[in-house]
């Protein structure tokens, strides 16, 4: 099993020169990993991500460290952080899943930036928000984001509109003073517990829609009596498309296992979310039971990448089969034109948002 290791440039330089210092320190790595034959994913203008065997982690900091004195940088030397991953390892695998995700969202320079006057939630202020839930109606809450697919001559249809609890509108109305995602243990159960209020507004016929809806949901809970409860009362006659997580995937394969199972059984769409292009070069995604795999597109990895990287990445998508790929957050129109060329038609993002308004009624 390959090793990962990620690069890091710490030192910040006066804004003037900052772009061209620190793709100075970059360029070493990019040769030394095409000397090597290491795919390289650029997270961000300061994170890099080799995907390698043979390489180790003194050579990538030799490469990355510019020589003292330099023209550019008089008696400094850049010092980058090294992070090495094995892949063979699940903590170390959901450890780089985090990391991918955090750039791909854009909260990763904001990691461990928290509002000091909220305390990390423990397990009283989680009973009492799970006591608060009870009486309110979580559609109040539910937030929701369409998937269109393109069918060709600048047209798009509705896929599925994806049904989502907004965790900030939820902490600020109900628990102000409350750190959420303070431990990772009791966030998951709060999730847990707004995937079972999710499902019984399903099936109350709280959450409607003209379209498909999607679920994003625990393994958990729909290994749950909820989920079955859900299954017998729904409508078969609509498709009905569920997502789980992939750090969800890696922490619990065999409740993967049985979960896909269940899904297939209750005739739903099961996908995959919270994939990235830099995940596609260490997951056996053919090993994965999923009818759809949602992979979020981010600039740095995709748009700015060398033409043998992205034809790399096209690799990547055509041996899954662009009909089972779904690219989420499209923020602008180079980024829909991409996911068009590498043959993906379903998309999901702000500007599918703006698409999905401008589809005819008669066509939704």
């Amino acid at each position: 099993m390959p090793a990962a290791v990620h690069v890091q440039i710490r030192e910040r330089f006066a804004s003037g020169r900052e772009a061209a210092l620190v793709r100075l320190a970059l360029r070493p790595l990019e040769d030394l990993a095409r000397h090597r034959g290491a795919p390289l994913f650029v997270l961000s203008p300061r994170d890099c991500v080799f995907i390698c065997d043979g390489i180790e982690p003194a050579d990538i900091a030799a490469a990355s460290s510019l020589p003292e004195p330099d023209v550019l940088l008089p008696a400094m030397t850049i010092r980058p952080l090294i992070r090495c991953y094995d892949l063979g390892e699940a903590d170390d695998r959901l450890a780089l899943i985090a990391l991918a995700r955090a750039h791909a969202e854009g909260s990763a320079d904001e990691a461990g930036s928290t509002e000091p006057s909220r305390r990390p939630m423990d397990a009283r202020a989680l009973a009492d928000l799970h006591g608060r839930l009870k009486s309110m109606r979580i559609a109040d809450f539910v937030h929701r984001q369409t998937a269109l697919i393109a069918t060709g001559g600048g047209r798009f249809l509705p896929l599925f509109q994806e049904v989502f609890v907004s965790i900030a509108d939820l902490q600020s109305r109900l628990a102000p003073q409350i750190d959420v995602f303070g431990r990772p243990a009791l966030f998951r159960y709060l999730t847990e517990i707004l995937d079972v209020h999710v499902l019984k507004a399903l099936a109350d016929e709280q959450l409607v829609s003209e379209h498909p809806l999607s679920l994003n949901l625990n393994v958990r809970t729909i290994l749950s009596p909820a989920f079955q409860t859900m299954v017998a009362t729904r409508d078969r006659t609509r498709p009905l498309y569920v997502e789980v997580q992939v750090s969800d995937l890696l922490a619990n394969p065999a409740g993967f296992q049985k979960a896909a199972h269940v899904v297939r059984e209750a005739r739903c769409q099961f996908c995959i979310d919270g994939l990235t292009p830099l995940m596609l070069a260490f997951l056996d995604i053919g090993t994965i039971a999923a009818d759809f795999f949602k992979i979020a597109w981010h600039e740095a990895e995709l748009a700015v990448q060398p033409p043998q990287r992205r034809e790399a990445f096209a690799a990547r998508i055509a041996a899954i089969a662009p009909e089972r790929v779904i690219f989420t957050r499209i923020e602008t129109i180079d980024a829909l034109q991409i996911a068009v060329e590498l043959g993906v038609k379903r998309l999901q993002g702000h500007i599918v948002d703006r698409l999905a308004a401008a589809v005819p009624a008669s066509e939704r």
